[in-house]
């Protein structure tokens, strides 16, 4: 789950994503990148827990919440403490968190990958073999002007976008239900046409769904999946379901050959 622009609701995105494939039937785990501003201990209700060595295979185990398995820095430093890392160790930091976190029968691994262009993307690219990538912005422009770079990065290192999500696409109000467009529309359609790729989903802006985050408490845990708040999630998540299914069907059909 990328954005090549910070504060678009990115990691949000990917704990709520998480927790709807787990409900969804998946074993799921989650794979923070972020390492100088990790936030999935906060959005999990996990901070303050410190992963532990699993000393019979020189591993990382996982650290769990909502069924999920989660690995992050924040798991591995103290909370406040800052990450003062240049790149070649932060490279090497985020290749021992890929390499040897000691994951349990996974059918999915959701890695919420920090914002940029730099050695972290580059690293994760590297290391992992990608399924596809879930690309998040909000409407305005000053966004999609990054989220465009991110997604021409993930076209030159090969890696599939699945598609687009518009996060933050409007504003409900609490009291009458009305909706706003706080950051203007248009520009995750057309970035969508532009790269030939479909749009997953919009989620809506919502007081809610910020408290519920700091909580540690997401809204696909305490909602149904039929809830107004819940539902833009489980639907984005079967939407990632069935471009994956799809993506594989099509490398099983192999080229097709034809003869005059």
């Amino acid at each position: 789950v990328t954005s090549c622009k910070g504060g678009v609701g990115k990691s949000t995105t990917s704990i709520n994503l998480a927790i709807a494939l787990q409900r969804l039937k998946n074993q799921v785990g989650i794979l923070d990148m972020d390492m100088y501003g990790p936030s999935i201990p906060r959005l999990m209700n996990l901070v303050g827990h410190r992963a532990q060595a699993d000393q019979a295979n020189k591993k990382i185990l996982p650290v769990r919440n909502y069924g999920l398995q989660a690995m992050s820095m924040g798991f591995c430093m103290e909370e406040g403490k800052s990450a003062i890392f240049r790149g070649p160790i932060l490279s090497a930091g985020a290749t021992q968190l890929i390499q040897e976190t000691s994951w349990e029968e996974l059918d999915i691994l959701v890695i919420d990958m920090p914002p940029g262009t730099g050695d972290l993307p580059l690293t994760v690219a590297q290391r992992v073999s990608l399924d596809g990538a879930v690309v998040v912005s909000t409407p305005q422009q000053v966004a999609i002007a990054d989220t465009v770079k991110g997604m021409d990065m993930l076209r030159t290192l090969n890696v599939p976008i699945l598609g687009m999500v518009e996060n933050m696409s409007h504003w409900i109000c609490s009291k009458c239900g009305n909706e706003e467009k706080l950051f203007g529309e248009g520009g995750v359609d057309t970035t969508c046409k532009d790269f030939n790729v479909p749009l997953l989903g919009r989620i809506p802006f919502h007081p809610d769904v910020l408290m519920s985050s700091d909580d540690g408490t997401p809204v696909t845990i305490t909602r149904d999946p039929d809830d107004p708040l819940a539902k833009p999630y489980f639907d984005l998540a079967q939407a990632v379901l069935d471009e994956l299914s799809r993506k594989k069907q099509e490398e099983n059909l192999g080229p097709r050959i034809t003869m005059d």
